[in-house]
């Protein structure tokens, strides 16, 4: 094969996978945001925290 031809190959297989990957992010970017909007919670819901408590070890070491 020459230097020539494997170099075209080379190049056309180089572009279909970034136009395949440009594709991919596009599609999956779309199916996302659109889940997501579909998901139907508009209304924002608070969580109840509960409280966080702190011990304080005390050590008989100085």
């Amino acid at each position: 094969m020459k230097n020539e031809a494997l170099r075209n190959d080379l190049f056309l297989y180089d572009l279909t996978i970034r136009v395949l990957a440009f594709w991919a992010t596009i599609l999956f970017s779309l199916l996302f945001f659109t889940g997501a909007e579909a998901n139907g919670k508009t209304d924002v819901t608070t969580v109840k925290k509960s409280p966080v408590y702190t011990y304080e070890i005390k050590s008989d070491k100085k």
